[in-house]
């Protein structure tokens, strides 16, 4: 259950048991990293500020990933199942869109306009998709289950445990492809390229593809903005990174292990290992070890959007609520953000603050 501590000693080790793990240390099994002190810098609270309230419990998974699409609808990938939910808050019910039928501990899912879910399906290494109706069939990567790192078509490219998964306007799919320390991408018609990283971790800027030079270390997360800017949550590196339209990779923000706000460059950030990303550009960060949501403004400052950076489960104010490693984020239409708090098998909503 040692988490990050084998992932220091064992860069290779699977992330499968690696990320069992976080999510195990989430709900009081495990030892995460010594916390480092807090932030010295919190910004002061808005004069509307955010209120974090409590509005989908008991949906059972700890190890679950969501989305929402446009219709305001929860898209939920749940690993410790073998299960895809589907919520609102209109109906706050689970209703089961997939269940097993191909799925092994699936970590991610996205959503097209279309309604058609797209899913990281980390324990069989490829991507499945599922259709408004709930057919399940197979999209990229072995068939078998394979590990790999290849690109090409569909059936002969391979990845080595996904996790991440996000999907743009134009219908191209975008998968954290997480022990090839890869941001993969994926055509509509199932042709496999590599966007940036692999297939060694390391923290280095620069130019994309399978050549480049840029690297990342065990990449969890990814959002796509709308002008086809990929960020990436480069969680061992501690860094939100930014693929450019033109392939270049640059570092977002973070600098090391901590909790700083401030210019996107000095911030810093324990574990972050899921992002979200609203209309205006603002893009927000699931801090995990930090306990506490942060955001990423379009101009490039870090603020706390959310927490005390110190564990709990008390819904309020912004920064007098409390979290206990939030694992997933999302962001609707209207700029409200939500967050699955593990332990207690619940979506925390922050929302908008009124003008």
């Amino acid at each position: 259950m040692t988490f990050l501590h084998n992932l220091c000693a064992a860069r290779r080790a699977r992330a499968v048991a690696l990320c069992c793990s976080l999510l195990l240390i989430a709900c009081g099994g495990g030892h995460e990293m010594d916390a480092p002190a807090t932030s010295q810098s919190i910004e002061a609270t808005p004069k509307a500020p955010s209120i974090v309230s409590t509005v989908i419990r008991g949906f059972g998974p700890t190890s679950a990933r969501f989305v929402i699409d446009k219709n305001g609808t929860f898209f939920i990938a749940d690993a410790n199942e073998q299960r895809i939910w589907n919520t609102s808050l209109a109906d706050p019910s689970l209703k089961l869109l997939a269940f097993e039928n191909g799925l092994v501990n699936p970590r991610a899912v996205a959503v097209d306009s279309q309604g058609t879910a797209y899913v990281a399906n980390y324990g069989a290494n490829n991507i499945l998709k599922i259709s408004p109706s709930g057919a399940v069939s197979y999209f990229a990567g072995s068939p078998e289950g394979a590990a790999g790192f290849a690109d090409g078509e569909a059936s002969s490219a391979k990845f080595n445990e996904p996790f991440g998964i996000a999907v743009d306007a134009q219908g191209f799919v975008y998968v954290a492809d997480t022990s090839n320390h890869a941001i993969r991408k994926i055509s509509p018609d199932g042709y496999v390229s590599t966007l940036a990283g692999g297939p060694n971790p390391g923290n280095s800027d620069g130019a994309g593809g399978l050549h480049g030079p840029a690297r990342f270390a065990l990449p969890i997360d990814l959002a796509v903005h709308s002008d086809g800017s990929v960020f990436v949550a480069d969680t061992f590196n501690q860094r939100i990174r930014k693929i450019a339209p033109d392939g270049q990779v640059s570092t977002y923000a973070g600098s090391s292990r901590g909790y700083e706000n401030g210019q996107a460059l000095s911030a810093k950030f324990n574990t972050p290992i899921s992002l979200a990303i609203d209309e205006a550009s603002n893009l927000y960060v699931a801090d995990t070890f930090n306990h506490v949501v942060r955001q990423i403004s379009a101009d490039g400052v870090v603020t706390t959007l959310a927490g005390t950076g110190e564990v709990g489960h008390e819904d309020g104010e912004d920064l007098q609520a409390s979290f206990h490693a939030p694992s997933g984020i999302a962001v609707d239409a209207s700029g409200d953000v939500y967050v699955i708090d593990p332990p207690r098998q619940s979506i925390r909503k922050i929302s908008k603050p009124s003008s």
